[in-house]
């Protein structure tokens, strides 16, 4: 079971929507820091807590184009969904979008030793949404039957949806080097080391449970910064050799972990998921050197989060 995050049930892994019919319920495995052994690197070098005040630096007051996360949908093609062999998700709308409309929520400093940049990453979100009414808005439902609780909040949604949340890259002066628009308001950014050494790996939850049922999902994307530049993780399917942008998503069914590798060295995540007509996958990704790589086993049944976590030796 994962932790609570004020809320916030941090995410199990979802993967393409359609790699089996049990994908298209949104197949997932949960990254839940509280009861995974996510091990963070000790004993900040100089360079990083130098950099570590990045976090704190102003937005740049400019208006930008961004790039657009879709949604997983179950309707879309398989290799239609995939397409995004790079790591970029589509383009997003013509319209520049005006970052004053924003307020950042949480900042990650980025070093020229790690990340071959000196700035900071960070998840900007509607300047609405204040720490209360984040906490009033998580899981879903929100402003509904009546507005006694944020009526002002509920007010102003009712005239002006809440935006989308935004990634965005920067260097030390501010100035945008990427920028990625979430598909919801409603976002979480956490840190996670998957290999042996002391990179990081940026994980961006999304929370896509408003106006659903308890198949909804909350979903991670997983981003990393090598050589100045933000790269969204992708991987392959094994059974296909397809590539595709690896999307971690946990919802009632499905749950996800980042557990120590087989081979003993970095880390790996498997899932459990289960689909609405009755079948259970397992996955298993895995870093095979230069790419990640998704085994799926699959058969009849059913799971949910009160259920025990799969043992790892039946992962594929």
């Amino acid at each position: 079971m994962s932790s609570s995050h004020k809320g916030w049930r941090w995410p199990a892994v979802c993967g393409r929507a359609q790699l089996r019919p049990v994908v298209a319920a949104g197949f997932a495995a949960g990254l839940v820091l509280g009861c995974t052994r996510v091990v963070s690197p000790q004993n900040q070098t100089r360079s990083e807590r130098t950099a570590a005040r990045a976090a704190t630096l102003p937005i740049a007051r400019e208006s930008v184009r961004l790039t657009q996360t879709a949604e997983p949908d179950a309707s879309v093609p398989k290799r239609a969904q995939s397409a995004n062999v790079d790591g970029h998700s589509d383009e997003g709308p013509d319209e520049p979008i005006a970052l004053s409309d924003y307020a950042v929520y949480a900042s990650v400093a980025l070093t020229g030793g790690l990340n071959g940049v000196r700035g900071v990453l960070q998840l900007l979100q509607d300047k609405r949404l204040t720490p209360a009414v984040r906490n009033y808005i998580s899981g879903g439902g929100y402003c509904l039957g009546g507005w006694a609780e944020h009526p002002e909040f509920c007010e102003s949604v009712d005239s002006e949806p809440l935006r989308p949340a935004i990634v965005r890259m920067s260097d030390t002066n501010g100035r945008a080097i990427a920028v990625r628009r979430m598909q919801r308001e409603l976002a979480f950014l956490k840190t996670a080391y998957l290999y042996e050494t002391r990179k990081p790996t940026y994980l961006v939850a999304v929370d896509l449970r408003r106006g659903a049922g308890g198949w909804a999902p909350v979903c991670t994307h997983l981003a990393e910064v090598e050589h100045g530049k933000l790269q969204w993780l992708s991987a392959i399917l094994a059974s296909d050799n397809t590539r595709f942008e690896i999307t971690l998503c946990e919802s009632l069914h499905a749950e996800w972990r980042i557990v120590p590798s087989r081979e003993g060295r970095g880390r790996e995540i498997v899932f459990v998921s289960a689909s609405a007509d009755g079948i259970v996958s397992l996955g298993r990704y895995v870093w095979q050197g230069k790419s990640w790589r998704l085994a799926i086993s699959t058969s009849a049944g059913s799971w949910d989060t009160e259920r025990t976590f799969p043992d790892l030796r039946q992962f594929p």
